[in-house]
């Protein structure tokens, strides 16, 4: 039976009341970052000052891990990585006790420099070792504290030092909230089954609640995954989500993907319908028979991608799938979809469609062709989608790509035939493409084959 809670329910809804910035009160408008911050991955802080600067109001930055409990240099009181670097520097005080500050002032930079408008910043943990190294905690709860989880500590492989670190982590770091994105193991051979993954995240958030007694000190969201076209209920989801359930956890924010347009469909009707669907589904799922889920539909936050970032599509680099060329090229507006499920629209039969009440949208990746466009369009579709007709004089037009190697390999090659893409397509070229060009090339070490690509003025 689960055990009473230390804080009252309503402080759920403060949490996430609390998730959104003051400045930015509105329907969530996030990045999914896909690296560390500068020295542990690729983010600068020339980078973090454009993006704190958009109307996003919600930073997720990828990567966060648990070291490997195995590996060579994981240390157990000094878990907690970025790059697989450890993102805390531990010492011990003039009495004997442990104290963490923050390993790289350059990181702390970055992610202030995100934060600089208002926005909040969440740490994305990810699978990799991080299951690994939460299942092998020992079963019991421990006690939190410097004491307790230094370097002789007696609870250093316990739950509740887990989380400690994780708290002493985001305070150093100014961060606000934890995205747990804890997946199956893709690898070959994979190092855990999906119900690892299941029992870690659980291990995580029992650490985090106290054993289920307290609500976690910070901001939390997730991301679930499709398991199949045919089981859009995915197990990542209803499991997830059942286990946020069972720690009284109802302020987090369920962030589902849905790349490029939707896996389901790339029309606003199959869009709307797949989201109308699965929020009734999991707002009486049973999670056991005498729980139901009851997630609100204000918590579930719809992923939209510049590009596919699996292939579903071609050309997916800088090219029409991207929500920013999508409204000039005849493709499916992603700004204009996201407006539609705020607001209610009438469908392709005729049908009147209600609005969802959805919590807002999400972006992923960094590689935003234009991402202060980008953010205004959101900003506008979510909390102004009467005005989603006018967004040439609310967020003027889009910029011509301006990055060099760095950012732009994400895009199509040139015409100079550069394998890393020291050039993009601009606005008002397309991408042309001769020979076999795989759809399911996704990322810059694939880019030889853009040999075979060019841009050409339309």
């Amino acid at each position: 039976m689960q055990r009473p809670f230390k804080k009252a329910i309503a402080a759920a809804a403060m949490l996430f009341a609390s998730s959104l910035s003051a400045a930015h009160a509105d329907l969530l408008n996030a990045s999914y970052i896909n690296t560390q911050p500068q020295p542990f991955g690729t983010l600068s802080l020339t980078m973090a000052k454009t993006y704190g600067g958009t109307k996003f109001n919600r930073f997720n930055i990828m990567g966060l891990t648990f070291c490997d409990p195995d590996a060579s240099g994981c240390e157990v009181y000094n878990p907690v990585h970025w790059g697989d670097q450890p993102i805390m520097a531990y010492s011990t005080g003039t009495g004997g006790e442990g104290n963490w500050t923050a390993a790289s002032p350059d990181a702390v930079a970055v992610v202030k420099a995100l934060k600089a408008g208002g926005a909040s910043v969440y740490a994305s943990m990810v699978g990799g070792n991080t299951v690994p190294y939460l299942n092998a905690l020992a079963d019991d709860q421990g006690t939190a504290g410097a004491a307790n989880c230094a370097e002789n500590g007696p609870d250093v492989t316990k739950r509740a030092c887990a989380a400690f670190y994780l708290t002493q982590a985001f305070a150093a770091y100014g961060v606000d909230g934890l995205d747990i994105d804890i997946e199956s193991d893709w690898s070959s051979p994979p190092q855990y089954s999906g119900a690892e993954a299941t029992a870690a995240f659980e291990i995580l958030l029992s650490g985090l609640t106290d054993g289920g007694t307290a609500e976690p000190s910070f901001g939390m969201s997730f991301a679930p995954y499709y398991d199949s076209a045919a089981d859009p209920v995915s197990a990542s989801t209803t499991a997830g989500a059942c286990v946020y359930k069972k720690y009284g956890i109802t302020g987090y924010i369920d962030a589902r993907q849905y790349y490029a347009g939707g896996t389901r469909g790339i029309t606003l009707d199959s869009l709307y319908d797949d989201v109308d669907t699965l929020l009734s589904t999991l707002s009486g799922y049973p999670c056991t028979p005498e729980v139901s889920l009851d997630l609100a539909t204000s918590q579930f936050v719809v992923g939209m991608s510049p590009y596919s970032v699996l292939g579903f599509e071609f050309p997916f680099r800088g090219g029409p799938n991207n929500c920013q060329y999508q409204y000039e090229r005849g493709y499916p507006n992603c700004f204009e979809e996201i407006a539609d499920m705020v607001a209610g629209y009438t469908s392709s039969n005729g049908a009147t469609k209600p609005a969802l009440g959805i919590g807002g949208s999400f972006v992923w990746t960094i590689q935003l062709i234009d991402p202060v466009y980008y953010a205004c369009a959101m900003d506008v579709a979510l909390n102004h989608p009467a005005k989603i007709g006018d967004l040439s004089k609310l967020c003027g037009t889009i910029a011509a790509p301006t990055y060099n190697d760095g950012a732009c390999s994400q895009y199509p090659a040139s015409a100079s035939k550069a394998k890393n893409g020291d050039k993009c397509c601009a606005p008002n070229q397309s991408l042309t493409c001769t020979g076999w060009v795989p759809h399911a090339v996704n990322s810059s070490a694939g880019l030889t084959y853009y040999d075979q690509c060019t841009c050409d003025v339309r």
